[in-house]
């Protein structure tokens, strides 16, 4: 009665393989009502910005930086 057969086990195949499919449609579906809730890419995040070495020390600082944190800073302190 419980016992596995060929015909049972292709039942089985076939049930899940439309649950998998079912839910692949359906989350789809939800995706396409909704587009761009599920962003994980956010546009407020900062771009990259090339760093320049300072002349005293060494440190790589932001172009539009005010001042390295060094004494003798060519930077000008804001």
């Amino acid at each position: 009665m419980f016992g596995f057969s060929l015909a049972k086990l292709i039942v089985l195949a076939v049930i899940v393989a439309l649950v998998w499919y079912g839910f692949k449609v359906f989350t789809k579906g939800k995706q396409l009502e909704n587009p761009g809730e599920d962003e994980s890419i956010t546009k407020d995040e900062p771009e990259a910005v090339d760093m320049q070495a300072c002349g005293v020390c060494g440190d790589y600082v932001a172009p539009e930086a005010s001042d390295c944190g060094k004494d003798d800073c060519p930077y000008p302190a804001a």
